[in-house]
């Protein structure tokens, strides 16, 4: 069981982690609009309620201490489980996150901006 400081040192590294590989603009590219600290499967946990153009709903970024990696999950509003990534190296959190909720790797430059357009334009008619 984890106390609250330890649940906040953790979730602020993975804070620290996610700022320092990933850039600014793909982090907006993702929407968040709030972010938490919390518990999910028993590990610390980094929550971020995204809107990209892939998935909308939460991502958790979830400590695994035993393994010293990352388990990355993107929930719906509703709390179902779309993507679960385990074992994920820090340095590579923010291509698995941009991968899963922005911009599908095996997607051309073309197709990306097609996609990114059509959400940037649904967004913007909201």
């Amino acid at each position: 069981m984890y106390t609250n400081e330890e649940i906040n040192s953790i979730v602020g590294t993975i804070h620290e982690q996610l700022t320092a590989t990933t850039t600014l603009a793909v982090r907006w590219s993702w929407g968040i609009s709030k972010q938490k600290a919390t518990i999910y499967e028993g590990m610390p946990t980094l929550a971020l309620k995204v809107s990209g153009a892939l998935h909308k709903g939460w991502v958790y970024i979830a400590y695994d201490g035993a393994a010293d990696l990352y388990n990355i999950y993107t929930l719906s509003d509703k709390g179902e489980v779309r993507h679960k990534v385990e074992g994920v190296y820090f340095p590579d959190m923010g291509a698995v996150i941009d991968g899963i909720i922005e911009r599908d790797p095996s997607a051309t430059d073309e197709e990306y901006l097609e996609v990114a357009m059509a959400d940037s334009n649904r967004k913007l008619s909201a």
